[in-house]
């Protein structure tokens, strides 16, 4: 039992590291996405104000 025990404790940290690990991904995914969405609107409003010759 103590092996047992000893192997679904290690299981459960690895799991909580992999989730840990997600969410860090899906945050720096989400941020990075906000952020593009934000460079392109900048990029669309100086093409409109400035257009190119």
């Amino acid at each position: 039992m103590a092996i047992l025990k000893i192997s679904s404790s290690l299981a459960d940290e690895s799991i909580s590291e992999e989730m840990s690990v997600l969410a860090v991904i899906s945050e720096a995914t989400i941020i990075s996405k906000r952020m593009a969405t934000t460079l392109r609107r900048r990029i669309k409003s100086q093409n409109v104000l400035c257009p190119r010759p």
